[in-house]
């Protein structure tokens, strides 16, 4: 086991951002998905060494995190939430200042990773001319630096236009090897590009951790489109939630997830990770958490 993590906790000012959270995880790409404020940053900054855990334990290949933390942190690529770059310092000058606190890279590394997510023609511009696109991808760049073994990125694609995503989605897919990475969302559908495992924080608890594509699948046969006339008023029916409503000229279409009550008029359609995901959140009793 790559990764494992038992009875984690933390707080901040007596308020819980962590509950007692288990994970056993391999090499591999992992989504950590939840709800601002479920907890999915403070995780990734203890397994990035920045905070400590009040209670809990971790290991990774097993090095200890409550013992030297210098042969971790050598394995280590971040990616934190909140960029911080000096606005005079270039992409460049960042890349090989981070290199050499990472024991250095290969000459090549740092060319390659930028030019991997088409920011070699900005090499040499300063920060403070930069769009927050093209910064946050300088900063999912460094994350590489040094080729780690433990990848850990939070809010992988903040910001980031489509184009830049998709570059971002090769990236890590072409460096994958045999490192695990664990990126953090609020998007599902970034899950479903990325990911065939992922954990599901609500309330700095784990609701669930196992395959996407299970996960999905709870909820087949369970997902509904019901067409309202315009000003018609609709109530829910069942135990169903609305995913998503949209309009048009003839009235609104609401996207159900749950059971609906015989004779509703609403007609069946394929379910989507958004849907399981949203259901879920609302009905968390229901599902499977290590199925």
């Amino acid at each position: 086991m790559a990764l494992i993590v038992r009875g984690v906790k933390k707080a901040y000012n007596h308020q819980p951002a962590l509950c007692g959270v288990d994970l056993d995880l391999q090499s591999g790409i992992v989504a950590l998905l939840g709800p601002n404020g479920s907890g999915k940053t403070t995780l990734l900054r203890i397994l990035a060494t920045i905070l400590s855990p009040e209670q809990g334990e971790i290991n990774w290949r097993g090095y200890h995190y409550s013992g030297k933390l210098r042969p971790i942190r050598r394995q280590l690529g971040y990616l934190p939430q909140d960029l911080q770059l000096p606005e005079h310092l270039t992409p460049i000058k960042l890349m090989n200042y981070l290199a050499q606190l990472k024991g250095g890279a290969e000459d090549s590394q740092i060319p390659n990773l930028l030019d991997e997510l088409n920011l070699l023609p900005l090499a040499e511009r300063p920060f403070g001319q930069l769009s927050p696109g093209q910064r946050r991808l300088v900063g999912v760049a460094q994350a590489f630096l040094g080729h780690p073994n433990l990848l850990l990125l939070d809010e992988l694609t903040l910001g980031l236009d489509v184009r830049e995503r998709e570059a971002v989605f090769r990236l890590v897919r072409r460096h994958l090897e045999d490192r695990l990475v664990i990126f953090s969302t609020h998007i599902p559908s970034d899950v479903e590009r990325l990911a065939r495992v992922m954990i599901i924080l609500k309330e700095g608890q784990v609701l669930y951790q196992g395959d996407v594509e299970s996960f999905r699948t709870q909820v087949n046969g369970m997902v509904y489109e019901l067409r309202t006339g315009i000003g018609e008023k609709t109530s829910i029916p069942g135990s169903s939630c609305v995913c998503r409503v949209k309009e048009d000229e003839h009235g609104s279409i609401l996207r159900l997830v749950g059971q609906l009550p015989a004779g509703c008029p609403a007609f069946p359609v394929s379910a989507t990770l958004e849907d399981a995901y949203l259901y879920m959140l609302k009905n968390d009793s229901a599902f499977k958490i290590h199925p």
